[in-house]
């Protein structure tokens, strides 16, 4: 009895050993976890992003000035004196009066008045020395109308210790100068059988176009600090102003008038 206790308790050992180790192989498989598979991550089109999130409904954009200093639908009246630069054998200065209109804060019509005093420089007074004479005619007077264009307002600091608000202005100007023919009065003088009157009318008046650059400094809501740079180009008709054969035409010459102003504008 005792061998078949022996083969059927090793039989029942065995069986119970098969059965763990089956429930082992099973715990480890329900443990096994499988990976998803590994797929290409998605492009982005950034273009399309771009569009739809960046892209501006409207391309045009404007400046929003909150302005200290409005002219629109505003008279204003300047008063400057000027400074004659380029005339070929005159010097001297003028005064330059202005009354004009702002529509709004870019665009304004002027109309201008100036007048001259001019004598002879000092390259006539030698030519005039060595018995010769500059042919030309002196600038008298000028008046016409300016339409002024303003697309620049700024402000800066001056010296730290206030804000200055300035505004620089273009303009196109078209008018009439008015000029004296010159002659020489010691080569009139040398003939006795002449005097001024037979020398004609030596008043002329003539076209003139032009431009100008103008610079405004507020110093309050009705004072401007203006400072002008005036270019005219017109053409003058000439005369011998010397010599046996004064008073004869000596045709026509293109000039330009010149003239640095500085003064104050008050607008109302």
């Amino acid at each position: 009895m005792k061998p078949v206790f022996k083969t059927a308790a090793a039989v029942v050992i065995s069986a119970g050993l098969a059965f763990s180790a089956q429930a082992q192989v099973k715990k480890k498989r329900v443990r096994v976890r499988t990976k998803a598979p590994v797929t290409a991550p998605e492009k982005v089109n950034v273009e399309n992003l771009e569009k739809r999130y960046w892209a501006p409904k409207d391309k045009k954009f404007k400046v929003v000035q909150n302005r200290s200093y409005t002219k629109t639908n505003k008279f204003f009246l300047s008063a400057m004196p000027s400074m004659m630069l380029n005339e070929e054998y005159s010097k001297g200065f003028g005064m330059n009066f202005g009354l004009g209109y702002f529509f709004n804060d870019r665009w304004g019509l002027e109309l201008e008045y100036q007048t001259m005093s001019l004598d002879s420089n000092d390259l006539q007074s030698e030519l005039i020395g060595l018995g010769g004479f500059g042919n030309n005619g002196k600038t008298e007077s000028y008046y016409g109308m300016t339409a002024r264009w303003m697309p620049f307002y700024a402000k800066m600091s001056f010296l730290g210790t206030r804000i200055v608000y300035f505004d620089l202005s273009l303009g196109l100007s078209v008018g009439m100068m008015n000029y004296e023919q010159q002659f020489s009065q010691a080569a009139l003088d040398a003939d006795p059988g002449r005097d001024r009157d037979s020398l004609g009318d030596l008043q002329q008046s003539t076209i003139a176009y032009g431009f100008d650059i103008s610079q405004s400094f507020y110093l309050s809501r009705k004072f401007l600090l203006r400072v002008d740079y005036k270019h005219r180009f017109y053409s003058q008709d000439l005369i011998s102003g010397g010599g046996s054969n004064i008073g004869t035409s000596e045709g026509s010459r293109a000039e330009d008038s010149i003239s640095l102003n500085a003064g104050i504008t008050f607008i109302f």
